[in-house]
């Protein structure tokens, strides 16, 4: 996928990214831009929130995914899950925008 990178604009900008990237993932009979534009604009918000959210604790990531990858030597034998990944108890609102 290309976007044409004269829009100025980083509201504008993510618009065209979110609204292209639907257009990857799903065909509507009946025409594309009606439910794809649509589409867009009940997800842009959402998004741009968790964009938001990811970006910051970027170097955090980096510095787990490096720990992790890089200092510790796994193999098969000694390869199980960390069942910290379930005691999490943040909520979010469901569907609902």
């Amino acid at each position: 996928m290309k976007v044409f990178n004269g829009i100025k604009e980083k509201d504008a900008f993510i618009t065209v990214l979110i609204h292209e990237m639907l257009h990857l993932c799903v065909k509507h009979k009946g025409g594309q831009e009606m439910p794809t534009s649509t589409l867009t604009a009940r997800l842009h918000p959402l998004i741009v929130k968790l964009a938001g959210t990811l970006a910051k604790g970027t170097y955090q990531r980096s510095a787990w995914f490096a720990h992790c990858k890089i200092s510790y030597k796994r193999t098969k034998d000694n390869d199980s899950y960390n069942e910290d990944q379930w005691n999490n108890d943040d909520e979010t609102n469901g569907t609902k925008l």
